[in-house]
């Protein structure tokens, strides 16, 4: 039993733990403490103090961004939450002067859950990024499933991959052509897909090349000059990090030798991509892994 005089000792020690356990955890993700129940509050009893769960403050992801292998500063990234269904923000940071970036104090993710580095161009999902068509649409990070240790060297680069041709109306077979990054490590799919529709084909991965031969029709897409397809190409490095190009090219596909150079290159214009949109397409991207 505690006497009145030991209660107050007790209440300064507490606090003073208290205080310590707070500045500690100043950092940590916010969190709602016990109020102290009444029933152990009436006199004669003990006291118990209770103190917040503080996050674990030692799990930490970082890396470097680079643009065309130089240091890429003042770039802001995400830290999402996924399922592979739905994506939350966690955390955002920008990268320092020589493209180092770090997260910290993230909990582990539950089970089906896992943790991904976003880089978006432009002014979506929050990201704050100068929309510009030197840098790829996205870039996303491998998934991250455990935080046991630190998760270092989630690196990746931005530089855009310029597509060279072919425009317009194309005859299939076709070689579809684009400039390889520096980056040799390096892999390009071949991207076909309708703009406004849910058709796409994605070739298997072709190493570290800059064109695919389109043979014959993917299944589902159509010879017609009414029918506008996009194409681009996914690079990705090989541990299950991926993005897309700024640009994608207009074509039809005709069965005749008809050439025509009518269609321009548009720009994936992630200004006018809401999360809903921008998730549907992170989806479309994760069999790609």
């Amino acid at each position: 039993m505690l006497t009145s005089t030991n209660r107050r000792i007790f209440s300064l020690l507490a606090a003073c733990l208290l205080l310590t356990v707070l500045v500690f955890a100043a950092q940590a993700e916010p969190v709602t403490a016990r109020a102290l129940p009444a029933d152990v509050q009436r006199a004669g009893e003990d006291t118990f103090v209770y103190l917040p769960v503080i996050a674990n403050c030692k799990s930490i992801i970082s890396g470097r961004v680079t643009f065309d292998g130089a240091a890429a500063p003042g770039i802001m990234l995400t830290l999402e939450l996924t399922d592979g269904d739905n994506w939350t923000v966690v955390q955002q940071t920008k990268t320092a002067a020589d493209g180092s970036y770090q997260f910290s104090c993230m909990a582990e993710p539950t089970a089906g859950f896992y943790y991904e580095v976003w880089y978006e161009n432009g002014s979506v999902a929050g990201s704050q990024n100068v929309k510009t068509d030197q840098h790829l649409t996205f870039w996303v990070s491998k998934p991250i499933q455990s935080l046991n240790g630190n998760i270092a060297g989630v690196n990746f680069d931005i530089a855009d991959v310029e597509l060279l041709g072919p425009f317009g109306t194309v005859q299939l077979p076709a070689t579809f052509t684009w400039t390889k990054r520096s980056i040799t490590a390096d892999k390009y799919r071949f991207y076909l897909f309708e703009p406004n529709g849910i058709l796409e084909y994605t070739s298997n991965s072709l190493g570290y090349v800059n064109s695919y031969k389109l043979n014959s029709l993917p299944s589902g897409f159509t010879y017609s000059s009414s029918t506008p397809y996009g194409w681009s190409v996914v690079v990705d490095d090989g541990s299950g990090g991926m993005g897309i190009p700024y640009w994608y090219i207009q074509i039809t596909l005709k069965s005749s030798t008809t050439q025509s150079n009518s269609l321009e290159s548009q720009p994936l214009n992630l200004e006018q991509v809401d999360r809903a949109s921008l998730n549907e397409l992170r989806r479309e991207m994760l069999p790609l892994r």
